[in-house]
């Protein structure tokens, strides 16, 4: 487990608070964490963190349960965490699990018990209780109990006790993770500022004749060696024709000399995530076509960034940005306004070369929970990330910044990492000459 400073648990006290703030009286609120790792042999598969436990606890072991009871007549009840005891053959072979020790550390919750009292404990909460908020995992269902046949916990006690009066989490908890506070944003700024030290390595290593997983590597060497905790998604590393196929993640094609090579990557630290894409020159130099398309692109998210102020929403960016994508095509030479002005206005003409939307949040998850017509709000803070593909052309251009929503305007978290044609040549200039 790494280090957890004051300040970091409090951070996770923090969110318990306004989660039960929001919450009816002589309410309880259960969460279950992921389910433990699976072992095939002698490999061990990666858990699967649940981001809404994270949010509350900053813990991601799994088996463990959190039950909050804000107006519990017994003070030391109102938090509880439940976490599995370590075996002697974990404690030799290794695990997952985290200790009851390090949960107090981490959490900052007090009542830690083990995880066999949990049973005879929500029996007595339940017994209590008008209402029984749940989250209930939609993705990566996991149980903590034994013996449930797969089924959920939450599911479980549902079935339990079924007269009760159930409310979903969800909706909470998702209005609270839109809104960054002071410490999520600078762990956000901190994985922002690996990815910068990451981009910084790629342009003194790129050159004709690497290839994708190499620069993959230099990538994720630089995350590790200054602490990050690795990546906050698989890199995408796509040269040439590679870079018009969004989600490519093979990673395994030579880079030439003239192509452009597109970067979408993103430290993780402290659980929160950066998520910046760049496009270069394989070998330093854009071409008068590539530079043509970077700046057309480059423009609509400059522009489109301008429009992210509070009050704006994710419908209103996406359209604005459709617009201003569509004179870019046409610039570009890929469309014209013939065809545009009797365009099925349902099914608008740029999708062709530009298929995704302007935006998403970011935080714990790359793709943060969100209330998708939400107005954008202050510490609110999302990517921004047009781009134009053109597989006739071996021409996939995508251009990702992190911003930040504050009442004075957007600011542009990921600033620091060169964005700009002239900057990044001039970089690699000096680079590919020594």
């Amino acid at each position: 487990m790494m280090p957890v400073s004051v300040a970091e648990s409090q951070l996770f006290k923090n969110h318990r608070e306004r989660f039960v703030k929001l919450s009816e009286p002589h309410s309880i609120a259960v969460f279950s964490s992921s389910a433990p790792a699976v072992s095939v042999g002698e490999a061990c598969h990666p858990m699967i963190a649940g981001t809404d436990f994270y949010y509350l606890t900053g813990i991601g072991a799994p088996q463990c349960l959190l039950v909050l009871a804000p107006d519990h007549p017994e003070p030391r009840l109102r938090e509880v965490l439940f976490v599995p005891e370590l075996t002697q053959k974990e404690i030799v072979w290794g695990s997952d699990k985290i200790s009851l020790t390090d949960a107090a550390t981490v959490s900052g919750i007090d009542e830690i018990r083990p995880l066999k009292e949990a049973e005879g404990m929500l029996a007595e909460y339940f017994s209590w209780c008008r209402q029984v908020y749940l989250n209930v995992p939609e993705h990566h269902p996991a149980a903590i109990f034994e013996g449930t046949s797969g089924r959920t916990t939450e599911l479980l006690l549902m079935q339990r006790y079924p007269v009760h009066r159930y409310l979903r989490a969800a909706p909470l908890l998702t209005k609270l993770r839109m809104i960054k506070d002071a410490a999520e944003q600078n762990f956000i700024a901190q994985a922002i500022s690996l990815t910068a030290s990451a981009f910084d390595r790629v342009l003194r290593f790129v050159r004709p004749g690497v290839t994708e997983y190499q620069v993959q590597a230099e990538i994720e060497h630089q995350f590790r060696y200054s602490g990050a905790t690795g990546n906050a998604f698989v890199p995408i590393v796509a040269a040439g024709k590679n870079a018009c196929t969004l989600h490519y993640s093979r990673n395994s094609a030579r880079c030439d000399d003239g192509m452009l090579l597109l970067l979408d990557f993103g430290a993780q630290i402290n659980g929160y995530a950066a998520d910046v894409s760049r496009t270069i020159p394989v070998n330093g130099k854009f071409t008068e076509r590539q530079r043509q398309l970077y700046e057309l692109v480059l423009n609509v998210q400059r522009e489109t960034i301008s429009r992210m102020t509070v009050g704006t929403t994710l419908q209103e960016l996406n359209k604005f940005a459709g617009k201003l994508m569509e004179q870019a095509l046409i610039k570009a030479g890929r469309l014209n306004a013939a065809e545009i002005a009797k365009q099925d206005q349902k099914k608008p003409l740029y999708k062709k070369y530009y298929m995704h939307n302007v935006a998403h949040h970011l935080g714990i998850e790359v793709h943060d929970a969100a209330h998708k017509y939400e107005p954008l709000a202050e510490g609110m803070v999302l990517t921004c990330e047009p781009g134009i593909y053109i597989p006739e052309e071996e021409i996939g251009i995508r251009i990702e910044d992190d911003i930040l929503i504050t009442r004075s305007g957007p600011v542009i978290l990921s600033a620091e990492i060169p964005v700009y044609p002239d900057d990044i040549e001039k970089l690699m200039r000096r680079i590919l000459k020594k």
